[in-house]
């Protein structure tokens, strides 16, 4: 007999897809044909020119606004530019008390959160170091310590970690006002030293029985090879003319 066939089993309810599930698969189709005609919206169709213009401008306002969120005006900012530009300069033609003025103008005229701010300190405690200001110049770096420019608050961190470690070996001061500090702290710090382990140290040479025996013998062989080199041309034409006889 045949076997009677089952009918096939019935979804159960929990293999069904939620209802919310295909509204938002119907309302991604219904999108996609009301708007971009069940078209794929490629980058830079459907923006005429104008728009185009429009969003770049934003986008270029939108920048400098970001730039300048301490609200620093652009003149501001590329007059601070070119001041910096001429401090190097002057400070490459050594004209330091220039330098510094312009440096100070500079830091004046913008605010401390300024990344070109922490730049014109920066550069102005060099020039303060140069000319001899050593405390001026530690103050300067000092100040930017909390800095919010990480490249500026690095530089000064730095800086003043060298003066904190010339401070401990007792180098805090020097004598001459022409070099930079850390030059002439380096230059005491290794005469120093010299003076310390060169102070028993005896330069001068004497020589031993040895090597004046040895002086003697390497004199006795130039001469030998001198004299060899002299009388061997004189031998050989000598030889070559006896020779011609024959």
């Amino acid at each position: 007999p045949e076997e009677a066939k089952t009918p096939p089993a019935q979804p159960q309810e929990e293999d069904k897809p939620s209802w919310s599930v295909m509204e938002r698969i119907e309302l991604a189709r219904d999108i996609s044909k009301g708007f971009g005609k069940g078209r794929a919206a490629k980058a830079g169709r459907g923006v005429t020119p104008e728009e185009a213009e429009k969003r770049q401008q934003e986008m270029r306002q939108l920048i400098q606004r970001v730039r300048n969120r301490d609200g620093v005006k652009p003149e501001v900012v590329a007059a601070a530019e070119t001041n910096l530009t001429r401090a190097e300069k002057l400070q490459i033609y050594r004209e330091y008390q220039r330098a510094e003025y312009v440096l100070r103008c500079t830091r004046e005229a913008l605010p401390f959160r300024n990344k070109l701010a922490g730049r014109a300190t920066l550069e102005l405690g060099t020039v303060l170091d140069a000319q001899g200001k050593y405390e001026e110049a530690a103050e300067m770096y000092r100040s930017l310590l909390q800095h919010p420019d990480r490249k500026v608050r690095k530089d000064a961190t730095r800086l003043v970690e060298g003066i904190e470690a010339l401070a401990y070996f007792n180098y805090a001061k020097a004598d001459s006002k022409e070099d930079s500090y850390f030059v002439k702290s380096m230059e005491r710090l290794l005469t120093s030293f010299v003076e310390k382990n060169t102070e028993n140290f005896d330069a001068s040479y004497k020589a031993s029985a040895e090597d004046l025996e040895l002086e003697r013998q390497l004199n006795r062989y130039a001469t030998l090879l001198v004299a060899g080199l002299v009388l061997f041309p004189v031998a050989m034409v000598w030889i070559l003319a006896q020779t011609a006889h024959y």
